[in-house]
């Protein structure tokens, strides 16, 4: 059974799922005003400088680069992870920084981001190098993108359309047992530019446990119809 809000259903997996943000879905944006909803913990977030919202794709969030975000609070997820994002990319480097966070979330002592780095690294775990995956095989630039990311104990995966991409054992730190601070499109902590992203973005769901390789290709399945 899908998960049902406004007038959207989605055939998303639902255990373990602890946020769900999609522009498409009434119930989480109602085409207007700046307040976002987590449908499953009824949580408001706020779109910060002027985030732009269109009808294409069903719904998505249109991010400048410059100033954009989406700020939300008290999210809850612990250990084990897994978030999945529909993306559009515009540009790898945005000056002065050349960083550009699709997701950044901090607690006041660890840090959990998804983050271009540099026009060379795509990276996602916490901010050390030590604890996390970076890769060298970018996004595609100007088509949507369905980018899941998950940690399993110690072995972090990045999954790009269903297709896994790179996984690693790293040191599993603690990347941000409790989703207190999550930025979508900018850099929490306040770099020299923010790390702004330069693009859009449909949805964000986040669960608490890592997702099977074939969960993840269930959920591209279920929302790439949207996105062709």
């Amino acid at each position: 059974m899908g998960i049902s809000r406004g007038n959207i259903t989605t055939n998303i997996i639902k255990s373990g799922l602890v946020f769900n943000m999609d522009a498409a879905n009434r119930a989480s944006y109602p085409k207007t005003g700046t307040t976002a909803i987590d449908t499953v913990g009824n949580v408001s977030g706020t779109l910060t400088n002027d985030v732009a919202f269109s009808n294409t794709n069903k719904g998505i969030f249109d991010f400048d680069g410059t100033d954009d975000y989406v700020a939300f609070n008290n999210i809850s997820s612990d250990g084990d992870i897994s978030i999945s994002c529909w993306v559009y990319l515009l540009s790898y480097d945005v000056s002065p920084s050349h960083n550009q966070r699709i997701l950044h979330n901090y607690d006041g002592s660890n840090d959990l981001q998804v983050v271009i780095r540099e026009n060379s690294v795509f990276k996602w775990g916490s901010a050390t190098k030590s604890q996390g995956v970076g890769i060298s095989d970018l996004p595609p630039l100007n088509e949507w993108i369905n980018i899941c990311l998950s940690r399993f104990g110690t072995t972090y995966k990045v999954y790009y359309n269903s297709q896994e991409k790179s996984s690693v054992s790293s040191t599993p730190g603690n990347p941000s047992p409790s989703i207190s601070q999550l930025r979508i499109g900018a850099d929490i902590q306040g770099s020299s530019s923010n790390g702004h992203l330069e693009g859009k973005i449909s949805n964000v769901q986040i669960y608490n446990r890592a997702l099977s390789s074939t969960e993840v290709l269930h959920n591209y399945n279920a929302l790439k119809g949207r996105f062709e």
